[in-house]
């Protein structure tokens, strides 16, 4: 990023090397869900293990989200099988409903839907940001500021 963007809006966690900097701009749960195909998961409470046996459905390779659902799986030397990779979080929601599989997704995101089921797990999911990056090295123009003022409000 460096010398190419002014700012990133990214999700925890990420890992940030000076002259770059983060600023939280909000906190965020997220918490494993099912469509109507699920629902009988929704009575236990599954760990890891079980969970790794169901289609799973996350964001791609190539983001934080990714990365911090591997590291979960492969420290608790299971491997981390997805049979869906989206490229937005807001992917996941529909294809969850449509029973293509379970996945994480933001609490405070999840509509007060009849054919979505929270899946209680024992994973205790850290809370995670969303963080604005900037490097501050470099001196912020007028319209990034003013964009980052509405960011931080």
């Amino acid at each position: 990023m460096p010398g190419i963007v002014d700012i990133a809006v990214v999700t925890s966690p990420i890992n940030i090397k000076k002259p770059l900097h983060t600023t939280s701009l909000y906190c965020f749960e997220e918490i494993l869900i099912g469509g109507k195909e699920y629902e009988n998961l929704s009575n236990e409470i599954l760990d890891i293990q079980q969970i790794s046996h169901y289609p799973f459905i996350t964001l791609g390779k190539n983001t934080s989200t990714y990365t911090y659902y591997s590291n979960l799986f492969l420290n608790q030397k299971i491997p981390f099988h997805t049979d869906l990779e989206v490229a937005t979080a807001d992917q996941i929601f529909p294809l969850v409903k449509h029973n293509l599989g379970i996945g994480f997704y933001p609490k405070e995101l999840i509509s007060k839907d009849s054919d979505i089921f929270e899946i209680q797990t024992n994973i205790k999911n850290p809370e995670r940001e969303i963080l604005l990056v900037q490097d501050a090295s470099r001196a912020t123009n007028i319209a990034t500021q003013k964009f980052i003022d509405t960011l931080s409000l």
